[in-house]
């Protein structure tokens, strides 16, 4: 008796099974291909190519172009001149700042010392040490200060005598 049911059950799968084998094996479908990743173009200004602008947090003479700023931190990069004897009273920065001299000379302030840079030369000054910037030399200064975060300039509360 049991053995009905089964070939009962066999005879029923049998058609299914052949139409089963007949049909196309399924076809994995691949994940789909990740983005491509663009790489930034290279960029190349001449000296005649620099826009300059004036900069709107610091007394006017003093004029900077923006070399490069970094998407997620703001990090920037700047190229900025100074015309002779133009002085920057003593301020501070939320960021660290690198200065490499590309011509004349620039005497940063730090308390009671002063030291000058000339061209090649360069400094870092860590975030909030109060300083001051007066340039030196025929023509002014001209320099690339890069700054690991944001820019900002604040401008330190004055001496006591």
């Amino acid at each position: 008796m049991t053995r009905a049911p089964l070939t009962l059950a066999a005879m029923t799968l049998l058609p299914l099974l052949a139409w089963a084998a007949d049909a196309p094996a399924p076809v994995p479908t691949a994940a789909p291909a990740p983005a491509p990743v663009v790489a930034p173009a290279p960029v190349v200004k001449s000296a005649a190519d620099i826009d300059w602008h004036a900069s709107g947090s610091l007394p006017p003479g003093i004029e900077y172009h923006l070399i490069y700023e970094e998407p997620k931190t703001h990090a920037v990069e700047l190229v900025v001149r100074m015309p002779k004897g133009y002085a920057l009273p003593a301020h501070r920065h939320t960021y660290d700042e690198t200065i490499y001299m590309l011509k004349g000379r620039l005497a940063l302030g730090f308390g009671a010392r002063t030291e000058t840079l000339a061209v090649g030369g360069y400094a870092v000054i860590p975030a909030e040490t109060v300083f001051t910037m007066k340039a030196e030399g025929f023509g002014g200064a001209q320099f690339i200060a890069a700054f690991n975060g944001p820019f900002d300039v604040k401008l330190a509360a004055p001496e006591k005598p």
